[in-house]
């Protein structure tokens, strides 16, 4: 990686001047040469005509092959020029820049390939760190100079602090170098995600003194930013960093007490006090120091804040035990999760991306958390006014025009739609909600759904709202019939996905008598693909009208390919008898008299695979009808084609009742003798189970 020297808040510097030539000059290295013409001017007191050829000597660098090693001339020629340098730097501001960016591309470059930290370049770095601290005194110049300006030596505190060739004591010197540094523009800063790379590794080498200055300065520069726009998603940005490290845990109680002192002096919901919240829940419940966070968490929550605001909530959500009820602040906590993800951001590409890299996504899991688990504290009205912001948020994203895009943002976004809806579900005390919040939950998830990501813990999240729902009573399953006669009237756009995931909830809640949403469900069973499938699934656990469901499906399945409705109906057809025998005698033969009818249509207008299909169901349809009954509706059929007669044969001999299968099989064989070897190879050998159905086709 390569050291931009792009920012630089310091006078410019003039135009190098032509490098001395001298013999031999030829075979010399253009680095050493710049090198040697920077040194001849700082030894002549030419110090602002020297910023050039340093600057030379780090464009020469830059463009060096990374694999190429310092020859000992250029070496030495560059530690001349340094150790001048050095001696000069309070004095040029510009020149010390230089400098320490010449040093750190050489510790970069050790860094690249460990072996060379054994060769005589580490000696040299270790020389440069003596003369920088005598350059870099605590409180002088250079050290009270912009942070940004200053950052080479943060990266060599960074990158020095874990050699492992030099021992804790040298490692630690490095460290106090960088401490000299850290200033109070950290959190301004135009590059802080160096600085804060810099920060979290130099601490997990330095001495306890110098952490807990590091620690200091870094919670006062925090509430001294405040006016700064984009603060929180720093402050968000260092607890993610933070939250990485593993090596980090180890400072904790000292960065948690210096967050302690600091929140003492300024109990105020702000940026400062979203730090001392994420060490505070970081501490185990047991520390002494955890407990005394508590009563300036809730002080500083007393504060107000402009609506829409994000610090209250990020620091309620990120330490929610040490909080205490907050009633109005849960209450918020939708509102503020529509605005992290707000639906309008779907029709805007550039936005949508500049949304996911911003580092308020880390709320997202957090606010979801703190509404699943504070929504059952909330009286019935307030449930209400939670889910149903949540509700009316998912359906605006599922119903959106550009949901089916292929943008992956766009594709990222709806995913963040549904982990927020299905984790504010999970986490919630399901058995303290009201049935309106309830049903609005559900209203939520079916929204979501199509978004989702199969999983058993889903589906348990789904059956746990229903079961709650049911210990409402038959209120709850009006309510449900409701909304899916509701959901029917909705969007076109996500009509679809939402009557299906309300189905699978119907049968969830085992709801039988489906008589108001009838309309909707033969709508459902006219439609085509999963939705049909679905509706003839639930018909057939209802109480529904066998007649009227069986031939809307059917003509579902006649009207497009079908083979989703069809696999349905061959599952649901043993209930729909039922059904159709609980009605009498007349349906039965109604129902056989109809699949008869589309079968033979659907082989006279040379449609194989449906007649074929329809001919199986035929088959399941009769299973359990008197050989007489059974004779009767296959006669017609049975001469069209052999593939009929094969996959009759078949079905007599491994699903019908004993008594029948002999009297079918010896009517079979007699009229059609070339359906015998179906029969024999369907038929199961004696003490073997009976086989599953298999398709003759």
């Amino acid at each position: 990686m390569g050291l931009s020297t792009s920012v630089l808040a310091a006078p410019a510097a003039p135009a190098a001047p032509a490098a001395p030539t001298a013999p031999g000059d030829d075979d010399v290295p253009p680095l050493a040469l710049h090198a040697r013409a920077a040194a001849q001017l700082l030894q002549s007191g030419s110090v602002e005509e020297a910023q050039g050829p340093l600057q030379e000597c780090l464009k020469v660098l830059e463009e060096r092959d990374r694999e190429v090693d310092l020859n000992t001339s250029e070496l030495l020629a560059l530690s001349d020029a340094l150790s001048l340098a050095f001696h000069v730097a309070p004095a040029s501001v510009v020149v010390a820049f230089r400098a320490a960016a010449l040093v750190a591309w050489l510790a970069r470059h050790c860094q690249q390939q460990p072996g060379r930290w054994s060769t005589p370049v580490l000696d040299h770095l270790q020389l440069y760190g003596r003369l920088i601290s005598s350059a870099w005194v605590e409180g002088g110049v250079l050290t009270q100079q912009a942070m940004d300006n200053n950052r080479y030596l943060l990266l060599l505190g960074e990158i020095m602090c874990q050699v492992s060739e030099i021992d804790l004591e040298q490692r630690q010197h490095w460290t106090e170098l960088a401490s000299r540094c850290f200033g109070a523009d950290f959190w301004r800063s135009s590059f802080f995600a160096s600085h804060l790379q810099s920060l979290l590794k130099i601490i997990t080498v330095c001495p306890l003194q110098t952490t807990q200055h590091l620690a200091f300065r870094t919670l006062q520069a925090c509430d001294e930013s405040e006016d700064f726009p984009g603060l929180l998603d720093r402050v968000l940005a260092f607890q993610i960093s933070w939250a990485k490290d593993p090596a980090l845990s180890a400072q904790l109680n000292t960065w948690a007490a210096a967050a302690l002192a600091q929140l003492q002096c300024r109990p105020v919901a702000s940026a400062g006090c979203c730090l001392a919240a994420f060490f505070a829940e970081r501490l185990p419940k047991t520390e002494r120091l955890r407990k005394a966070f508590g009563p300036l968490l809730q002080t500083a929550l007393m504060e107000k804040e402009p609506p829409g605001g994000l610090l209250k909530p990020c620091i309620f959500s990120t330490c929610m035990g040490l909080c205490g009820p907050q009633s109005e602040i849960s209450c918020s906590l939708a509102v503020t999760l529509t605005s992290l993800l707000p639906v309008q951001l779907m029709s805007d590409h550039v936005e949508l991306e500049r949304l996911q890299r911003s580092t308020q996504q880390v709320l997202l899991p957090r606010l979801c958390v703190a509404m699943g688990k504070t929504v059952g504290t909330l009286s019935c009205e307030d449930q209400v006014g939670m889910a149903g912001t949540l509700e009316s948020w998912a359906a605006a994203v599922s119903s959106h025009p550009s949901v089916g895009s292929p943008s992956p943002a766009r594709r990222r976004f709806c995913s963040s739609a549904f982990f927020a809806v299905a984790t504010v579900a999970r986490e919630a005390e399901l058995s303290k909600l009201c049935p309106e919040a309830l049903l609005l939950f559900l209203k939520a998830l079916s929204a979501v759904d199509r978004f989702r990501e199969d999983s058993q813990e889903y589906r348990a999240i789904c059956l746990s709202l229903v079961q709650c729902g049911r210990n409402f009573g038959a209120a709850f399953e009006d309510d449900l019939l409701d909304t899916f006669c509701e959901l029917d009237r909705g969007p076109e756009s996500n009509r679809e996905v939402r009557l299906y995931f309300w189905m699978s909830l119907l049968a969830m809640a085992q709801v039988k008598d489906l008589q108001r949403a009838w309309p909707v469900l033969l709508r459902c069973l006219r439609g085509s693909g999963a939705l049909a499938a679905r509706a003839v699934a639930l018909a057939a656990l209802s109480k529904a009208p066998a007649w009227e469901m069986l031939t809307a499906a059917l003509e579902a399945f006649e009207a497009a390919e079908g083979e989703e409705i069809m696999s349905a109906l061959q599952h649901s057809i043993d209930r729909f008898m039922e059904l159709a025998e609980s009605e009498g005698g007349q349906q039965v033969t109604a129902l056989l008299q109809e699949l008869q009818r589309r079968c033979h249509s659907a082989q006279q207008r040379g449609d194989d695979k449906k007649a074929a299909l329809l001919f199986q169901l035929l088959c399941l349809a009769l299973q359990k009808q008197p050989a007489a009954t059974v004779q009767a509706a296959v006669a017609e059929l049975l001469p069209l084609q052999q593939p009929f007669r094969q996959l009759f044969a078949a079905h007599v001999a491994s699903t019908f009742p004993e008594a029948a299968r002999q009297q079918l099989a010896a009517w079979l064989l007699r009229r059609f003798p070339d359906a015998a070897r179906a029969f024999h190879e369907s038929t199961p050998a004696i003490g073997e189970p009976q086989p599953v159905l298999r398709a003759a086709m």
